[in-house]
């Protein structure tokens, strides 16, 4: 029973080790008990010695319930009774799907280096003034045999530029005032500062533009009865909430509804921690959503039947015909979905749902109502590890858990809720609250990097790739000869080898030129190929660098490893009928368990001998060329 703020707080208890020590207790830590009784959790005090012993960790178990109180918007008891149903909800077997019909969600597929491609990338890149992103990076690189966060890794080692310093450098080049909103969580919060601090941003202003958020933790579930877990004694157990509390940070946090109306936000990109190639994928899925007004619109890529992935489905609920959800569908889900399992189209190869990336483009209008609705609160879900088929006991305690990918959930949750007040205000929006997807090649939007090298092995064994440093970083460089090739519409620029590099055995991985473009020169495939002319040709053995926007290629043969830099305003370098041969780079392997080594060598299983190199750097406002 709860009195007025000024007077004491009362607790009816049957609990008679609770009963003995309220006399110690402050309101506020009252309120953390009652909140616990709510939540029928009494069996927490049953030990509890008499005052006088253990007060410390009493009082410091009832101040960790007010932080979890906190941190979780709707509050513990909430939480709690949405763990209720949702655990009994998996004890039961519940199918989330039984009354949806699916079919192949809306969206294109595009070509790469097609004419509708161009088409797209150039009304994205019309709209770049409109673009916030929003990058969720909470995870370290223990997965990958790194101990450090996986933003500072290298996306390749020829260049040595970490995943953070290429996102933000890609975000200023499509637009200088874009803002950032980054994800951290209490393992990535503070070693994101540092590196951020340690490189000034990379050029970002941190005051307005970047922003960092951390995302905080969540109670345990011990069994069905939904008893929260404890560690110890006095300290309950807690853990991450899932990446879908981004939603919550960006509406709890203002940020959404700020960069509407400060920096005039019309679309929200949301992107991975290690996927670098989905930069190259964004200009043409922004314009894909910029012309069908998407709410949402997901990059995907072709997957087989059966592949780990989840799939992009549209659900039709089989009671109204006009209640649509589209999503993504998990695929050890998706074959009991399907009327006919997930099987392949004969006519592609490939199912007709595609592949999730996680990567996505959001309508910031629509999504300003519709989290303004459901203050930020993606619909949560559990997924206990129970002991036996019995389903009575759990192997570690579970928690509840979101998914940023399910926003969709709350846009069919708010039409069928608010039916014609929704339409009226869809058009207020300038668009609707159909969702979406654009479908590319595997190598422009997805390869991240998540695996260490034993985890990547099995996975080369079983589907002939897999999500190592060693992959990341050869996808990267395949992705960027792919671009050059297109750019100046010659095949015959460079090529790939036919014999694949096997520095760690096992770990086969894609060989040609290492190409590296930074961000500065160019966006989309018609930037950069207005900068190539005459005839270029780079030998697979080759290493290329072009970093600088200023830069232009008329004619090159280059065989060996030549780097170009173009800083400075109004500085241009223009390279003419060069021809460039030196001994270059070489990946040199090496023991992966010599920890004389830096780990971010190791987990790709080689470093980088630069035995020669040519190197043109320019800082001077003026034109330079460099001709044979």
């Amino acid at each position: 029973i709860m009195t007025d703020q000024k007077s004491d707080i009362v607790i009816e208890t049957d609990n008679e080790a609770l009963k003995a020590n309220l006399g110690i207790f402050n309101n506020d830590e009252k309120r953390a008990i009652q909140m616990l009784l709510t939540c029928k959790q009494s069996f927490i005090f049953n030990d509890w010695p008499l005052p006088g012993t253990e007060d410390d960790g009493k009082k410091k178990l009832l101040a960790q319930v007010l932080r979890l109180n906190k941190q979780y918007p709707p509050g513990i008891v909430q939480y709690y009774q949405n763990g209720v149903k949702l655990l009994e909800d998996s004890f039961k077997g519940v199918n989330a799907y039984e009354n949806w019909a699916p079919s192949v969600p809306s969206g294109l597929t595009l070509a790469y280096n097609s004419e509708d491609f161009h088409k797209y990338e150039a009304l994205g890149k019309s709209n770049y003034a409109g673009l916030g992103f929003v990058l969720v990076a909470g995870g370290l690189g223990e997965r990958l045999g790194y101990s450090g966060i996986k933003v500072s890794l290298p996306i390749d080692i020829t260049s040595e530029m970490c995943f953070l310093q290429f996102y933000i450098s890609m975000i200023m080049t499509m637009n200088a005032n874009a803002p950032l909103m980054i994800m951290t969580s209490n393992d990535t919060h503070e070693k994101t500062v540092q590196l951020l601090a340690a490189n000034k941003n990379f050029g970002m202003n941190g005051k307005d533009q970047l922003t960092l958020l951390k995302q905080e933790l969540v109670p345990t579930f011990a069994n069905n009865e939904c008893h929260f877990g404890l560690k110890t004694k006095y300290e309950l157990g807690e853990k991450p909430h899932g990446h879908g509390d981004v939603h919550s940070l960006l509406y709890n946090s203002g940020l959404a509804l700020k960069w509407k109306t400060q920096f005039n936000v019309k679309w929200l990109f949301f992107f991975q921690d290690t996927n670098p190639v989905a930069f190259r994928a964004l200009p043409a899925t922004l314009g894909v959503s910029v012309e069908k007004q998407y709410a949402m619109n997901t990059m995907t890529v072709p997957r087989t039947a059966g592949q780990a992935i989840g799939a992009i489905t549209k659900l039709t609920n089989k009671q109204n015909a006009n209640d649509v959800l589209t999503i993504n569908v998990e695929y050890n889900q998706l074959a009991a979905l399907l009327p006919d399992g997930d099987v392949n189209d004969p006519s592609t190869g490939y199912s007709q749902y595609p592949g999730n990336t996680n990567s996505f483009v959001i309508n910031n209008d629509a999504y300003a109502l519709v989290m303004e609705k459901y203050k930020g609160a993606i619909p949560e879900f559990v997924n206990p590890k129970y002991a036996d088929a019995s389903k009575t006991t759990f192997k570690k305690p579970t928690r509840l858990e979101c998914m940023m990918q399910e926003y969709p959930k709350l846009l069919n949750q708010y039409q069928r809720e608010y039916g014609g007040a929704a339409k009226e205000e869809e058009k207020s929006t300038g668009g609707g609250f159909e969702v979406g997807m654009t479908c590319f090649p595997p190598w422009l939007a997805m390869k991240p990097v998540k695996s260490n090298i034993a985890d990547s092995i099995k996975q080369v064994q079983s589907m002939g790739t897999s999500f190592s440093a060693a992959h990341g970083e050869a996808a990267v460089h395949y992705m960027n000869r792919t671009l050059l090739r297109a750019a100046a519409d010659n095949d015959q620029l460079t090529s790939e080898s036919a014999q694949k590099m096997e520095l760690t055995p096992g770990l086969p991985f894609e060989y040609g030129a290492r190409v590296v473009l930074y961000p500065s020169f160019g966006t989309t495939v018609k930037d950069i190929g207005n900068k190539l002319k005459g005839d270029i040709r780079i030998s697979e053995r080759s290493t290329l660098v072009l970093d600088g926007e200023g830069i232009e290629i008329d004619g090159l043969k280059l065989d060996g490893a030549l780097v170009i830099r173009c800083t400075g305003q109004n500085t241009k370098v223009v390279i003419k009928n060069l021809t460039v041969v030196n001994k270059g780079y070489e990946y040199k392997a090496i023991d992966i368990n010599d920890a004389n080594v830096a780990e971010k060598y190791r987990i790709r299983g080689y470093v980088l001998n630069k035995m020669e190199e040519k190197v043109i750097v320019f800082d001077n406002g003026q034109v330079n060329t460099v001709a044979q």
